[in-house]
């Protein structure tokens, strides 16, 4: 994930001091990805790199983590220097590889003031649909664009307002274990 712009906008991923900056901002919810996709099995190893670039308070403004299990492997990061933000997600393996440009589209519509139960809310253009060639013989399997599921942040907040009304931790959408995980 990359931004542009030398000279940061003040706000959490500029402010210093203890969980402050990129990394806790936007690495936590990329290493939340990278868990999901593991399926609740841990990395075997991990390592990361964290920049303060242009920062003049010390918050940290870019990072790399680097993680695998077994032959997969995972390279999470932001930048403030990408002048160009695509790919935006891209997996190689034996049969092809994806490819998927854009971000979430949810944060930008609801500054905008666009509901959540709006129709089409979630859903991302086209132009960032991913795509997939694999690695066959067959013409018409090599290239497909895939679609992408609408996000729904509102699914989450569902969960929390059911937890919350039936106190009950399970049924909350994020498991104490796992946000520990992930922090």
């Amino acid at each position: 994930a990359e931004y542009m712009g030398p000279v940061p906008k003040p706000g959490r991923r500029t402010a210093s001091g203890p969980g402050a900056g990129i990394l806790f901002d936007l690495g936590a919810h990329l290493v939340d990805q990278m868990l999901v996709l593991l399926d609740g099995a841990e990395p075997d190893w991990i390592s990361a790199d964290v920049q303060r670039s242009t920062s003049a308070d010390g918050a940290d403004d870019g990072f790399e983590i680097v993680a695998a299990k077994g032959p997969v492997r995972f390279v999470l990061g932001s930048t403030p220097f990408a002048s160009i933000a695509e790919p935006r997600i891209v997996a190689h393996g034996a049969e092809g590889s994806y490819v998927k440009g854009g971000i979430d589209t949810q944060e930008a519509a609801l500054r905008a003031g666009v509901s959540p139960l709006a129709p089409g809310f979630g859903a991302d253009p086209q132009r960032h649909w991913g795509r997939l060639r694999r690695s066959v013989p067959d013409p018409a399997a090599e290239r497909v664009v895939v679609p992408s599921l609408p996000g729904r942040y509102l699914t989450f907040w569902e969960r929390v307002r059911d937890a919350v009304a039936s106190n009950d931790a399970a049924a909350a959408p994020v498991s104490m274990d796992d946000a520990v995980r992930t922090a």
